[in-house]
């Protein structure tokens, strides 16, 4: 969990402007 938590924040936050930005998935 020490790696999984540093790790998660980052891509979380990308993917969620994505999804809304261009990328349908």
């Amino acid at each position: 969990a020490e790696v999984i938590l540093p790790c998660a924040p980052p891509p979380e936050p990308k993917y969620q402007l994505r999804r809304t930005g261009s990328a349908p998935f």
